[in-house]
């Protein structure tokens, strides 16, 4: 999503508050593209004049969100999570967006390009941050597009499901320093 009257560029990735933060910015338009596009189609002297951010999440807790979150679109009926995380760990695309992060925000050399990447987990100090950057008043963020479930994430996963995650996110595990167990 680009805010043109404030020089803001947020890299929405799936299940990362990104509805909520479309809303507080103006209105959703559920925008996945990468920080790459976006570069892109500013140019490069252009997307350095835009302050650029992103969200990023446990992706234990995210994968488990975006199971439900799609359990009524793409999910067939009677898989269970278990099957969802297999399939997924088989390489098999699950949504039309990646819930990979890393792609999101590099460039071709794997290099981050975003200027700041906040944490899902602390999202009134990354909006904190956000505002002052952009010179807009702070406001704590609308609850949108939230998934319903009755437990803590970790309850979701098995010794298997776990470590399917464990390795499929293990670039991002390692940078952004996540560990299955309750948040920080």
């Amino acid at each position: 999503m680009i805010v043109e009257k404030n020089k803001l560029i947020f890299v929405h990735v799936i299940k990362t508050a990104g509805v909520s933060l479309e809303t507080q910015f103006s209105k959703p338009t559920h925008d996945h593209r990468t920080a790459l596009q976006y570069k892109a189609e500013l140019g490069e002297a252009s997307y350095k004049d835009y302050f650029s951010f992103t969200i990023t999440r446990n992706p234990w807790d995210k994968m488990v969100s975006q199971y439900f979150y799609n359990a009524f679109n793409w999910v067939p009926e009677g898989s269970s999570f278990k099957d969802y995380i297999k399939v997924f760990g088989e390489g098999r695309q699950i949504t039309r967006f990646s819930p990979f992060h890393l792609p999101y925000i590099s460039d071709e050399n794997n290099k981050i390009i975003v200027d700041y990447i906040g944490r899902f987990e602390e999202l009134e100090k990354t909006m904190k941050v956000v505002s002052k950057e952009c010179g807009i008043p702070y406001q704590p963020l609308p609850h949108k597009n939230k998934t319903k479930r009755n437990r803590d994430y970790t309850q979701y996963y098995d010794d298997e499901t776990r470590e399917i995650i464990a390795k499929l996110f293990k670039k991002e595990i390692e940078l952004f320093d996540y560990e299955f167990s309750r948040e920080k």
